[in-house]
């Protein structure tokens, strides 16, 4: 998991989620990292993939909200 480039930790809190792995409300990025790696079904490649998966979700919500916040501003002026 040290190769995947800068995530964020409410991605990593979902893909421990998503591998039904108990996650604690500290964690800390480095935490959930080692939780995830550490797992015995752990599977590197699909763990990436489902990361990638998971930030391009987040991305694609937060322009939806951008968008929608700059449809409502248009409107009320």
């Amino acid at each position: 998991m040290a190769n995947l480039g800068k995530v964020r930790k409410e991605d990593l809190r979902l893909l421990a989620e998503e591998l039904n792995l108990n996650v604690g409300v500290n964690m800390q990025i480095a935490d959930l990292s080692k939780l995830i790696t550490t797992h015995p079904d752990y599977d590197e490649d699909l763990s990436k993939n489902q990361l990638t998966i998971i930030a391009e979700d987040r991305k694609l919500r937060e322009q939806q909200e951008m968008v929608r916040k700059q449809q409502e501003f248009e409107k009320e002026n």
